[in-house]
């Protein structure tokens, strides 16, 4: 599967992991500090920043996962799901619509589950 852990900076680092124990482990691995930190600066400086986070795409279902600070003080964060479906138009002319599903203020202790269940559904 792929994946990118995305930087303050809007840099990114492309991942691949073979399951969800390798997504997890990356996870848990992830200095957050240090990443929060970059972000404050950023902030601090007037700097362009985007919210750290990790993506995951699920290409075989045409779903991708971001997970990405929302508070490094309250260690929460907001979980984006976006999923390209084919709708019917009219009830019989196909198109492609996308569909996004975000959680806000998802605790940083429930990642690891939230993963969990995604590789579930979407693997």
């Amino acid at each position: 599967m792929d994946a990118w852990l995305q930087k303050p900076d809007f840099s990114a680092d492309e991942l691949t992991f073979a399951d969800c124990a390798a997504a997890q482990e990356y996870w848990n691995s992830l200095d957050q500090g240090v990443l929060d930190e970059e972000e404050r600066e950023l902030v601090d400086a007037g700097a362009e920043w985007c919210p750290w986070g990790l993506g995951l795409g699920f290409g075989s279902s045409n779903v991708s996962v971001h997970i990405h600070r929302q508070d490094a003080e309250k260690d929460t964060f907001t979980v984006n799901v976006t999923q390209t479906v084919t709708k019917k138009l009219l009830g019989f002319i196909p198109i492609k619509t996308t569909e996004e599903d975000t959680q806000n203020d998802v605790p940083g202790n429930s990642i690891n589950g939230l993963l969990e269940k995604y590789f579930k559904m979407f693997r």
